[in-house]
């Protein structure tokens, strides 16, 4: 991990592979490098690496110049070694450097294949640079080379090389870890993922699990790791580089949060009918007779597409009255799942390339399920590999922490169990109706939100001492506890603790004191009532209640040493408002800490190992 860019062409390499790396650091990264081959054969590499930032490696570049027309770059999430510029990519061995993204499981084996080599670093994919020379040393072709390297790899993969006495070509692979290849005129890119790209070209290929290519700046042949000489389809992406621009904010993040009512209006997507009457998935293959099928549903996520995993699981079972199950994805196959017949097991990933997600949606097939694929990008291995998919259309979110994406991942839930619900017959016509035209209009209801933005970073100010803090929520909220908890663990840095309230009693009441704020989820719900008692005895043993609820709620103001108000909306709905609200304490608690908001350390946007 994290990412891969290269470019040959005509113009100078290093400028455009150092652009195109820094649209990739939202995934997150702990090191960068370049290297640069001239398109004279015979000459050495030029390689740059640094620990730290693309701000560092830029420097290192402008007094020590890259020249040349090829170059392949990376950005470093250490998996094996420690962040240091000895592991950081590219690798390079004699004729031969490497860039990797992903594991290799054999790479140990493979190390004691290569006797009287010497490694200089920590990390498994200098084995692949070792790898590579020894089979051009047998051979002399750069071709057969390639293919006899990747058949020895296992694991997950991407990679670019280059060889010195190949200049202007480029070799790259993919096996489960996200490469594509974008073309121009005169030149050809590499990346992992689109915005990387977006700057110099539109046409895309995307490159699918056991294929390779060799690209020179004419363009790229694609094989499968057997040999077979493969046609691609050439994809044309219209999404603009302003939508990856701050627009003005301080931090992505924030600018991301406001953006929400319209990702969840963009969400929609014509899947709500023009008379407000029921939920239409035209992209899906399933008819209603398909979807009434469906007797269980198990959702599989990681991280905070768990979260919106467990939301939905009460939405299914509350409004469907269909059995619902969420798992982590990390753990899915190892409890061996039972997946009765017509089981939807259904996958939620903003990337679509999370490595435990991914084999979670693996293990259900091979359990016969039927699969749905829930994410943010277009031909992401999570949406090849399920065909059904449910795009959640928040457009490149850039920020490690997950926001409007998690909101997306939530309508589109909210979507699916009106789906059951309407095909299953569980609510009536006019019900249904009712809540489409509530979720129709709410968009507002963000934007009202919106607007206590002051409110809210008064409370972080109140509460900005607090070294440790409890989130507590009931019901269809504790999932909002977790992620609000999540979300001030991540980007502001502070220990947190979230737990359904009612489980106070059973030990955790032990650490209440005034040192540990207290944030209560709770909007108007039917368990209200038993969440106030909660929070009288958080009150009575000295805990500082900081209470997210519905506006007009006295009581719980009055039980409150701050309370933020939410718009009163539909309880169905509410999860998603306050959760917004969380979104925003949190950023502004970050931002007082002097945290790194959009990039937290230890932190990849996107997870493409187990």
């Amino acid at each position: 991990m994290c990412g891969i860019v290269a470019y040959v062409g005509e113009r100078e390499a290093s400028p455009i592979v150092l652009s195109a790396l820094r649209r990739l650091e939202y995934r997150g990264y702990d090191s960068a490098g370049i290297a640069g081959l001239v398109t004279q054969g015979g000459l050495p590499f030029e390689v740059r690496r640094c620990e730290g930032s693309i701000d560092r490696l830029e420097a290192l570049i402008s007094r020590q110049p890259i020249l040349g027309t090829a170059a392949i770059g990376h950005t470093r999430w250490a998996t094996h070694g420690r962040p240091s510029e000895r592991n950081a990519h590219p690798h390079r061995y004699q004729e031969v450097v490497v860039v990797h993204n992903g594991i290799i499981e054999n790479y140990r084996k493979i190390k004691e294949s290569l006797k009287g080599h010497r490694f200089e670093s920590e990390t498994d994919s200098e084995v692949i640079a070792h790898l590579f020379q020894k089979e051009l040393d047998r051979s002399g072709s750069f071709e057969e080379s390639c293919f006899r390297v990747v058949k020895k790899l296992e694991g997950a993969f991407a990679l670019a090389v280059m060889w010195t006495k190949a200049p202007g070509k480029l070799f790259v692979a993919k096996n489960h870890c996200p490469l594509l290849l974008g073309l121009g005129k005169g030149e050809s890119f590499v990346a992992s993922d689109i915005p990387a790209l977006l700057e110099y070209t539109r046409d895309f290929v995307i490159l699918e699990d056991g294929e390779l290519a060799f690209v020179e700046k004419s363009g790229a042949k694609v094989y499968d790791f057997e040999g077979k000489l493969l046609t691609k389809k050439t994809r044309r992406i219209e999404w603009s580089l302003k939508a990856a621009e701050k627009d003005g904010y301080e931090h992505f993040m924030l600018k991301e949060i406001h953006e929400q009512p319209r990702v969840f209006q963009d969400s929609l997507r014509s899947r709500i009918a023009k008379d407000l009457e029921s939920v239409v998935f035209d992209e899906l293959s399933w008819k209603d007779k398909d979807w009434k099928s469906f007797k269980r549903v198990s959702l599989v996520g990681c991280g905070s597409a768990w979260h919106a995993g467990l939301v939905g699981r009460y939405w299914i079972e509350q409004i469907a009255k269909i059995p619902a199950e969420v798992d982590l994805g990390s753990e899915f196959r190892y409890r061996q799942p039972v997946l009765p017949e017509k089981t939807l097991s259904v996958a939620i990933s903003q990337s679509g390339e999370t490595a435990d997600t991914l084999a979670a949606l693996q293990e259900a097939k091979r359990r016969s399920a039927s699969l749905l694929a829930i994410t943010n990008t277009v031909e992401s291995s999570l949406s090849r590999l399920a065909k059904n998919v449910l795009y959640t259309y928040a457009g490149p979110e850039i920020s490690v922490a997950s926001t409007k994406c998690f909101t997306a991942q939530l309508s589109v839930l909210l979507l699916v169990a009106l789906k059951l619900a309407s095909v299953h017959k569980t609510r009536s016509a006019s019900w249904m109706k009712k809540a489409l035209k509530a979720v129709h209009a709410f968009p507002r209801s963000i934007e009202e939100l919106l607007k206590s933005e002051l409110e809210i970073k008064a409370a972080a100010e109140h509460f900005k001492s607090g070294s440790e803090y409890f989130y507590l929520g009931r019901g269809l909220h504790y999932p909002i506890a977790l992620e609000g908890a999540l979300k001030l663990k991540e980007i502001a840095y502070i220990n947190t603790q979230a737990y359904p309230a009612g489980e106070m009693k059973h030990g955790p009441i032990a650490l209440i004191s005034s040192a540990w704020p207290v944030v209560c989820v709770a909007p108007n719900s039917e368990v209200l009532p038993k969440f106030i008692s909660n929070i009288e005895e958080v009150r009575a043993r000295g805990g500082r209640i900081l209470c997210f609820g519905t506006a007009g709620n006295r009581e719980l103001e009055s039980l409150s040493e701050v309370f933020i108000p939410i718009p009163e909306v539909r309880e169905e709905l509410s999860p998603i408002l306050v959760n917004i609200a969380l979104q925003l304490f949190a950023y502004h608690m970050s931002v007082l800490r002097g945290c790194n908001v959009d990039k937290p350390r230890n932190l990849a946007k996107s997870v493409t190992v187990e």
